[in-house]
């Protein structure tokens, strides 16, 4: 396995972002949100700082995650992300040597209808195609409010998908907000497909809230979870994305306590 994080998550400054990953030995990054804009919505001025940071730090981008198909159904944006965003985003992907894009899995909404769930299907594979002739690896992030919430409905979208260039980022902190044990129950589901996967640690509040921590257990078993991924042979990107402030000093946390449960398996 191997160590990255979102660059986010320290700064939304990126060279700022890497100069502190970098001190920390973090040679591998996601790019999500940049100055206050989500990757790809970007001046061209921004795309050349971003280049050269890469270029002097020799750092790897890991994934662009550029929020597609974080919009309702039958929203006017969604038309915009079938036929622009993804395209857009896989150029800027090309400048900065990645060929992989983080996808979502169509936000649900009260009006939608469970027969609505084989346009979802046919809205991904869609993208699933598109990425395939492009050269692209899509990665379906579950997310609580989405079509693909939880770990088995995640996988069931990929398998019915039936694309191999969709594969899934796993959240096992998302999938507990759905109502799903992450591990071993979640795990189980998606581990087939696994290219990427995001830790942060969660509880519930007494208001029955998710909430981040960095300190203490939380109700995840990230030590059994790496330990099955590296039994599993998983030998992809575990990513730091910790959603807490202050973003500094609550990544370097995770990043210790990361260390410390996955020595010997992560890089």
């Amino acid at each position: 396995m191997k160590l990255s994080i979102v660059s986010d998550e320290l700064s939304d400054d990126f060279q700022s972002a890497v100069e502190i990953g970098y001190e920390w030995g973090l040679r591998n990054y996601e790019i999500r949100d940049v100055w206050l804009n989500r990757i790809p919505c970007l001046p061209q001025e921004g795309i050349d700082i971003i280049k050269k940071v890469i270029k002097k730090y020799q750092i790897n981008i890991t994934t662009l995650s550029p929020g597609v198909f974080k919009v309702s159904l039958n929203s006017e944006e969604m038309e915009t992300h079938r036929k622009k965003l993804l395209e857009k985003t896989f150029k800027l992907a090309r400048e900065f040597n990645t060929n992989r894009i983080t996808i979502f899995g169509v936000k649900r909404s009260p009006q939608d209808k469970e027969g609505d769930y084989e346009q979802v299907i046919e809205i991904i594979g869609e993208a699933a195609n598109l990425a395939k002739r492009e050269g692209f690896t899509l990665m379906l992030e579950n997310e609580p409010g989405w079509w693909a919430d939880t770990g088995a409905n995640t996988a069931k979208i990929v398998r019915e998908v039936d694309s191999r260039v969709l594969k899934i980022n796993w959240d096992p902190a998302n999938a507990f907000s759905a109502g799903e044990v992450p591990y071993p129950s979640g795990y189980e589901s998606v581990k087939n497909y696994l290219v990427n996967i995001h830790i942060k640690r969660a509880f519930k509040d007494i208001k029955g809230k998710t909430r981040y921590l960095t300190t203490g257990k939380g109700v995840i078993d990230w030590q059994g979870q790496i330990q099955s991924l590296a039994k599993d042979n998983y030998t992809n990107y575990i990513a730091i994305e910790t959603h807490l402030e202050p973003k500094i000093k609550e990544s370097k946390k995770c990043l210790d306590i990361l260390k410390k449960i996955g020595q010997g398996y992560i890089q």
